[in-house]
């Protein structure tokens, strides 16, 4: 399972000098765009340094190329910090439907220096993402993430801290077939994460974060971090450990895993890997909610990675199931 880490982009972009010497506050954002006009500002509280917010949304008209228009209009939102010149635009929205049912909703929050955004659409299979935004400094703080079915019971969640670079996603698979003793109306639809049936902990990739995957590193606090406490992350076998071994890993690309571990002692030397301390990677298509909750296990394949200075990989053997 992965988490692309740039599942969402912040359009930063910030209006030439020039534009700014124009008459009107329309003109800070609209430059020669038409139609252009401002259908709200709200104050949006303080910055650290105590200067007032203001988000200002504009309306630029239905047009959408040819496509479905946006509802109610192609908006922008734009952050405005007292005493700088530049504002920022923060982000672009058209509701177009947003998926064959054109159900398609946004929802934005102007909080104290903060913007909530939700957007919800699909078809048939529904989604909903919901965003916290910090407007100054600009960044994202964290994110919701659900997908169901509006007739079975499947559905998949993530939510992702960005302060903490760390999250958890949890799903049931949907019933594809009636199940003994239990009607297919008596089935719930939506995203209830915590009846979740399954869950893991997110992998984030960051596209060139090194150079190359064979570089000699130590992951910092842009990687999932999983430990022998069982806070982060699961124990499978065994008692937890409040100072045991930690585990950090990202991915480079979809096919380069960076992991690194830190314990005060490695345990090598037994007659078999499987009894000293080592990595296994469980390598699969993802399960998710699509596929049905009585299929098949997933015929995975399994590496073993020693416990040796440098980890050199095993051998790649093949699994029965996911065991």
């Amino acid at each position: 399972m992965m988490f692309r880490a740039a599942a969402y982009g912040l359009l930063l972009t910030g209006l030439p000098a020039a534009a700014f010497a124009q008459s009107g506050d329309a003109a800070l954002y609209c430059r020669d765009r038409k139609p252009c006009s401002i259908a709200e500002a709200k104050p949006a509280g303080k910055d650290a340094e105590g200067r007032a917010l203001t988000v200002v949304e504009l309306n630029l008209g239905e047009d959408n190329d040819g496509a479905f228009k946006c509802k109610p209009f192609r908006r922008e939102f734009w952050v405005r910090t007292e005493g700088v010149a530049e504002p920022k635009r923060i982000m672009e929205l058209c509701n177009d439907g947003y998926g064959a049912a054109q159900m398609g909703e946004d929802e934005v929050a102007i909080k104290e220096n903060r913007l909530e955004h939700a957007q919800n659409g699909g078809s048939a299979w529904r989604w909903d993402v919901t965003r916290n935004l910090r407007l100054s400094p600009l960044n994202v703080l964290d994110e919701a993430h659900c997908s169901y079915h509006n007739v079975s019971s499947g559905f998949w969640t993530l939510r992702w801290d960005w302060q903490r670079f760390a999250g958890e996603a949890r799903w049931t698979p949907k019933r594809c077939a009636p199940v003994r003793g239990k009607a297919e109306e008596d089935a719930e639809v939506g995203c209830e994460p915590d009846k979740a049936t399954r869950r893991y902990v997110p992998v984030p990739q960051l596209e060139g974060a090194f150079e190359r995957a064979g570089k000699r590193l130590h992951l910092g606090s842009c990687a999932t971090a999983i430990d022998e406490s069982g806070q982060r992350g699961f124990v499978l076998f065994g008692t937890p450990r409040a100072a045991g071994a930690e585990l950090r890993t990202l991915l480079l690309s979809q096919r380069d895993l960076v992991v690194t571990v830190s314990d005060v002692k490695f345990n090598t030397g037994a007659p078999s890997w499987l009894n000293d301390d080592h990595i296994e990677l469980w390598l699969g298509h993802g399960r998710t909610s699509l596929e049905c909750e009585n299929e098949k296990p997933a015929n995975l394949r399994q590496w073993g990675i020693a416990s040796t200075a440098r980890f050199t990989p095993l051998t790649a053997i093949r699994a029965p199931g996911p065991g």
